[in-house]
């Protein structure tokens, strides 16, 4: 019983505590610049800095609101929603998000957003 208690806590040390896998059904994104870390877990209290960064994580019936600021990064989905649970990148309420990729690069064939072989995503 010592020994596997032992291997539990060894296994547990090496795990990030902050491991993302994903984020729940409402996630947040703020610019870093008003308190956004990709680190952070998403909540609203904890926002993500990046619509690049909480793209990669949204998963199936994932609303991901996003506040206020300016955002310069490219998104490219990484995940699927499904035909009843989509995956949907929103402003909060009230808020106004500006994307400015007028200084990003757009390689050939690549756009501001990158869909490829993603399904049911929407902006709003």
């Amino acid at each position: 019983m010592k020994v596997i208690i032992f291997l539990l806590l060894i296994v547990l040390s090496v795990v990030p505590v902050n491991a993302s896998y994903g984020c729940a059904p409402l996630c947040y994104v703020i610019p870093s610049s008003n308190g956004g870390n990709n680190n952070n877990p998403g909540t609203e209290s904890s926002p993500w800095a990046t619509i690049s960064y909480a793209a990669t994580q949204a998963t199936a019936g994932t609303t991901v609101y996003v506040k206020s600021g300016t955002y310069y990064n490219k998104i490219s989905f990484t995940n699927n929603g499904n035909s009843t649970h989509w995956i949907t990148i929103t402003n909060y309420p009230g808020n106004f998000p500006v994307i400015n990729l007028s200084s990003v690069s757009i390689e050939h064939y690549n756009g501001m957003v990158m869909f490829v072989n993603n399904n049911n995503i929407k902006f709003n």
